[in-house]
């Protein structure tokens, strides 16, 4: 199934400061229809950023997975500053997988010392997000994905609400804490539901890792919702 939407230019970027970076560039590439993919009549630039100044222009930015920790190591004050107002754009959308999920949650259970507080300007989705919920790395898997959104199932050619999920040493939304959330996935792990996937506004965050399958509907919907914004 083919998705046709109005010719225009597209600028991503990639937060590179440490995770699947480049596995994200290639699941986005593989997005267009001219890659085999399902987005058509759109122009597609990728941009990794690693300073403030690479923020200019981009529609839309990826925060990939990685260690939180890290993360509040590397990233500076300024950085995070940066990155919250561009965020607060509401033509522009961000996409947080994993650690990055947890960098955009405004609660964070199990956070180190002073995690949340350094994030804070960043947080923009209204949940409570448990780190390493699944247990170390030795617990990482591979299960379904229930997709509850019917805007990403459409680009499966068959309409499979089912996707695979890679879950490494994995955080997992334990409480919604907004109206303004929209439940996008769940896994189920010793018979309980466990929400993975959610978006609010302009951000959404997933506690797996999408650019380690051949699956690009996630890429696929992320890029249709900033050609929504770009529209609107």
């Amino acid at each position: 199934m083919f998705v046709h939407v109005l010719r225009m230019e597209v600028n991503v970027g990639i937060l590179a400061i440490q995770g699947g970076f480049s596995e994200h560039e290639s699941a986005l590439l593989n997005c267009l229809k001219e890659n085999g993919g399902v987005i058509d009549g759109v122009a597609l630039r990728v941009r990794k950023v690693t300073e403030i100044c690479d923020l200019q222009d981009l529609n839309g930015l990826i925060i990939p997975g990685g260690e939180s920790s890290v993360n509040s190591q590397i990233m500076s004050e300024e950085m995070i500053e940066e990155l919250a107002n561009w965020s607060s754009n509401q033509k522009h959308f961000v996409f947080g997988t994993c650690a990055g999920l947890i960098t955009m949650s405004k609660n964070i259970e199990n956070a180190f010392p002073g995690q949340e507080n350094h994030f804070s300007k960043l947080a923009k989705l209204d949940v409570t997000t448990s780190r390493n919920y699944f247990g170390r790395q030795q617990n990482s898997f591979e299960g379904k994905v229930f997709i509850k959104e019917k805007q990403i199932s459409k680009y499966d050619e068959n309409m499979s609400e089912i996707c695979f999920g890679v879950f490494i040493r994995a955080p997992a939304i334990v409480s919604i804490n907004s109206v303004d959330i929209k439940l996008l996935a769940t896994v189920v792990v010793d018979n309980k539901e466990i929400i993975v996937a959610v978006e609010q506004n302009n951000c959404m965050g997933l506690a797996f890792h999408p650019e380690l399958t051949n699956d690009i509907r996630w890429h696929a919907y992320f890029l249709s919702r900033i050609v929504q914004l770009c529209e609107s």
